[in-house]
């Protein structure tokens, strides 16, 4: 099953760990998938857990962020 802290991006490797930074809060997000739809023009798609945690409330759907690989084990 899918850790709590998962996103999906079209860069990086599977299992990789990303620093999310956003109005909220920052977070570490484990990459286990690929997305968002291309044609979306995002960068990530974010677990409810690590989207509440970066952006605050979960039903705004959308927010800016920014991403750094996770230099830390």
């Amino acid at each position: 099953s899918l850790p709590h802290n998962y996103m999906a991006a079209w860069f990086g490797t599977f299992g990789s760990r990303w620093r999310v930074c956003g109005p909220a809060s920052c977070a570490v997000a484990e990459l286990w998938d690929r997305g968002p739809a291309k044609r979306l023009n995002r960068i990530a798609d974010l677990s409810p857990w690590v989207f509440e945690h970066v952006c605050g409330d979960l039903s705004a759907g959308l927010c800016r962020v920014e991403i750094e690989k996770e230099n830390r084990p």
